[in-house]
């Protein structure tokens, strides 16, 4: 009988964790996971901050899995260009989509196409040296908005707010991030819709921010309250932890919602309505959207296809969560196939179309480039040019040393 073939469309977490579970479940299964970009692991490598580390560090469980004989990287080939779902379907039994929601919600207010209204996720890819971000990188000025009061706005606090020796142990491009952020962030406004004590963000998050050694912060308008939970108690520290002023003040509004971005032609500031009626106009020159991520639009799937990640949740859930939601496809594609519905023999990924693409040992090869490039007290330098990417993943004379437990 023929293996099993499985290709899955992304090498972010959801499509990694898809792949453990499948090759777990299937262990004669031979599982190709394809990528627009010539590297793996997606959200990981460009949406992570670049200074949770630990967070990054499941990329070494990734590493084992595409170490495995049975399972194949193929980056470069973009999905709905090079390849499209009926392609797919001719040459995998199994086709699983976990192309995620990476574009940032909008804010539907008047206002919100000015220039310095950047979304949050942009925001981050370029800070994560994303090759497809150079052309027109994001810039923050001094005063920023920030919407939202989710872990995201938590990560934009302390990313505006640290100084160089802050992001020692990150991979923090620092030419990038004085691109970014051309002179230090000087005041922010959050502005939360909800009150304190039902953000979303959690308390880890918080206790995170009280470690740096900038800011001073400072609610606004609204309160913390006085009810408990590890958020809000986690907040009153923060709050509390510094009182004199500094060189960078976080103004908490809460209870509030966003009427307008204010400017003609770039952000001049931001109008905010508290839930009592009360307006303000801030003013803010960059106002960072920290709201969620547009949800792909839902579609029927034929036979054979399937969804994980957050293009089958929408955008919700952690990277951790990826892997139950893993465990679950496993489940459904074992049941189709007791039931016949899906039958082996289809060629994998070997038909699939030739071009420039890279594999894992191109993988490796930039991963020892960039940690070889890295300077004092970071990690690596990322690659932010997607040719410098190919030429390096092509280059068979740079040497790699071996990886954890490949055999490839």
């Amino acid at each position: 009988m023929s293996p099993l073939s499985i290709g899955i469309v992304g090498a972010g977490p959801a499509g990694c964790f898809a792949a453990q579970a499948l090759s777990k479940d299937f262990m004669d299964a031979e599982i190709t996971i394809l990528d627009r970009l010539p590297v793996p692991f997606g959200l990981l490598r460009y949406g992570v901050a670049a200074d949770h580390q630990g967070t990054k560090a499941v990329q070494h469980q990734f590493e084992r899995l595409f170490s495995r004989p049975n399972v194949e990287f193929v980056g470069g080939l973009d999905y709905g260009r090079d390849v499209d779902l009926d392609r797919l379907r001719s040459i995998f039994d199994v086709v699983v989509l976990a192309t995620g929601a990476p574009d940032d919600r909008r804010l539907g207010v008047e206002g919100e196409t000015l220039e310095g209204v950047i979304g949050a996720g942009r925001l981050t890819r370029a800070l994560n040296s994303h090759p497809e971000a150079g052309a027109e990188l994001p810039v923050v000025l001094p005063r920023v908005g920030i919407v939202g009061s989710g872990n995201v706005a938590a990560d934009l606090l302390r990313l505006l707010s640290k100084t160089s020796v802050e992001w020692d142990g990150s991979d923090m491009d620092d030419a990038l991030l004085h691109q970014i952020l051309p002179r230090p962030v000087t005041e922010v406004h959050l502005i939360s819709r909800s009150d304190a004590v039902e953000a979303r963000w959690d308390a880890a998050m918080l206790r995170e921010l009280a470690s740096l050694k900038r800011p001073r912060f400072q609610v606004l308008t609204g309160s913390i309250g006085s009810r408990g939970s590890p958020e809000a108690d986690a907040l009153r520290e923060l709050v509390a932890a510094r009182s004199e002023p500094t060189d960078l003040s976080i103004n908490l509004h809460f209870a509030c919602v966003v009427e307008q971005v204010l400017g003609r032609d770039r952000v001049e500031g931001i109008r905010i309505r508290s839930h009592t009626g009360l307006r303000k106009d801030l003013p803010v020159d960059t106002v960072l959207t920290a709201i969620g991520f547009e949800p792909r639009p839902v579609e029927t799937v034929p036979p054979r296809v399937y969804r994980t990640g957050w293009l089958r949740t929408g955008p919700q859930g952690t990277i951790p969560a990826q892997r139950t939601l893993s465990k679950q496809l496993a489940l459904e594609i074992a049941r189709d196939l007791r039931s016949g519905l899906i039958q082996p023999g289809r060629p994998g990924c070997a038909a699939l179309p030739a071009g420039r693409t890279t594999n894992f040992a191109g993988w490796r090869r930039i991963d020892a480039y960039e940690r070889a490039q890295a300077v004092e007290q970071r990690v690596r330098l990322k690659i932010s040019d997607i040719e410098t990417l190919y030429a390096v993943g092509q280059d068979a004379n740079l040497a790699v040393a071996p990886a954890r437990g490949t055999s490839k």
